[in-house]
């Protein structure tokens, strides 16, 4: 049987010693490594999307009273937020619409609210550099106010609804009355969809112009009526 030597004093101190001058030196190591990373990885971003490049500034001095009175200009977060009333001179002025036009191509004009002395809301949602051509603007802004609607709105949003989609809503209407005007109407140059509604105490009635394919008309209960069909 074999005995086990001591290990001299010397010898274990040096060792002992070694070992732990070696982990000392790890550590360091790592904690030297570990900073230099974080010091080099990217700063975290405050937003995952560039903001829309509004400039509401250039929008209010680009903005014609002539056209467009009491113009109320704004910052949103989707571009610049126009409000103001159709002037009167707007129907006769040739250029009117082309000035509308042009106020949405030219800038990140997301929203554009404009009524008209008589209450017309005439509305134009997201266009941000992007514009609908002045005619079909000027036969929507005429064919609206001539036939008493409530409000006319063209919104452009190609990935959810497909496209340059027209509304046109009356209050209190009779869809009969209207039916051969929408008609004729239909659907504008440059428009990918177009909807008429005329609202009752009873009754909606709605018809849809699309592209290559007949109009289509539906007809969906409203007060009492929508009421009475659901049980409420």
């Amino acid at each position: 049987m074999q005995t086990l030597k001591r290990v001299p004093k010397a010898a274990f101190i040096a060792g002992y010693g070694a070992l732990l001058i070696a982990l000392v030196v790890m550590v360091a190591a790592l904690a030297s490594y570990r900073q230099s990373a974080d010091a080099n990885a990217p700063a975290a971003p405050v937003k995952a999307w560039n903001p829309a490049p509004a400039d509401a500034a250039n929008v209010a001095a680009s903005i014609r009273s002539g056209v467009i009175a009491d113009a109320r200009v704004a910052t949103t977060a989707t571009g610049v937020a126009v409000q103001g009333t159709l002037h009167d001179a707007a129907f006769t002025d040739p250029d009117a619409a082309g000035h509308i036009s042009r106020l949405l191509e030219q800038n990140c004009l997301d929203t554009l609210t404009l009524r008209t002395t008589d209450n017309m809301r005439f509305e134009l949602l997201g266009f941000c550099f992007s514009t609908v051509p002045p005619q079909t603007l000027n036969e929507l802004i005429h064919f609206g106010a001539d036939h008493g609607a409530e409000s006319v709105t063209v919104t452009n949003n190609l990935e959810k609804s497909g496209g340059r989609l027209a509304t046109l809503t009356w209050l209190d209407a009779d869809a009969e009355s209207l039916r051969p005007a929408w008609e004729e109407f239909g659907l504008r140059p440059y428009l990918d969809g177009a909807t008429f509604e005329a609202y009752t105490p009873e009754e909606l009635t709605i018809m849809e112009a699309r592209p290559s394919r007949p109009h289509t008309f539906k007809h969906e209960p409203t007060g009492a009526a929508l009421r009475e069909k659901w049980g409420l």
